[in-house]
């Protein structure tokens, strides 16, 4: 007879759900800020969907690879680098991923971004476009 498992029970760490995730893998995920900066690569599309609180891969995750088009408003999702020599600002298992990971979480309810430009200049302080015109007008 084999002997059990000894690990039966006990849940795996947080390193070694990244190492079965790379494993299982076929691509890695490239999250950029509005500005295409790359800020983390992610084993896969299947475990950023499973940490943004989906059971499956979703369709606004797919449809913003596919159009390459910003994900709730801030973040563009790729299977590709933008640039060969990009570098990411943060890792996997980093306290600064986990709270990017909340923020995506907490803009759920955003569908379309809309960014407001004036002489070719961006003006981020206007919270909707509604503020901005009337800003102008004023």
């Amino acid at each position: 007879m084999k002997e059990a498992a000894r690990n039966i029970g006990v849940p795996h760490l947080q390193d070694t759900k990244l190492r079965i995730s790379k494993s299982r893998s076929s691509a890695s995920v490239y999250i950029y800020d509005e500005f295409k900066t790359l800020l983390v690569i992610v084993p896969s599309l299947r475990s950023l969907a499973v940490q943004l609180g989906s059971s499956s891969i979703s369709i606004a995750l797919k449809r913003a690879m596919a159009d390459k088009s910003l994900f709730r408003s801030s973040w563009y999702i790729s299977n590709q680098l933008f640039n060969e020599n990009d570098k990411p600002l943060m890792e996997v298992d980093s306290i600064e991923y986990m709270s990017l990971i909340e923020k995506m979480k907490s803009q759920k309810h955003i569908r379309k971004a809309i960014f407001v430009f004036k002489d070719g200049e961006f003006h981020p302080s206007a919270k909707n476009m509604m503020e901005y015109w009337l800003q102008q007008k004023l």
